[in-house]
């Protein structure tokens, strides 16, 4: 399924950019960062392959098989749109659980 990237305003956007620029070349070489949101919303429990496409700017692609693209998670499509913007391409593993967010290069399938 294909999620769009945020159009709009995210307050969870700010975070995710500043995290993955601070970490980028970490993050390219596979390892894990982690973003903790301060915030008291949990938001949806998530274990999430985005894959994030050079030219796409639409949207990215993902494993998630639900029916509603509503229901996809706020802190996964923050944290695929600052993929985008740092221009961090191929796929990766974007958990979350209760305000912390777990991102991991997928380096067997890995583009950039």
């Amino acid at each position: 399924m294909d999620i769009a990237y945020v159009k709009r305003s995210s307050e969870f956007l700010p975070t995710c950019e500043q995290a993955i620029n601070e970490s980028r070349t970490v993050l390219l070489a596979g390892e894990s960062i982690s973003i903790k949101f301060d915030t008291e919303k949990r938001g949806y429990k998530a274990k999430i392959t985005v894959e994030i496409r050079e030219g796409d700017e639409n949207s990215f692609g993902t494993n998630w098989n639900k029916s509603d693209p509503t229901r996809f998670p706020r802190r996964v499509v923050a944290a695929a749109a600052a993929l985008h913007k740092s221009q961090c391409y191929g796929q990766y593993l974007v958990m979350h659980q209760n305000g912390h967010l777990e991102i991991q290069r997928l380096l067997n399938n890995a583009a950039n």
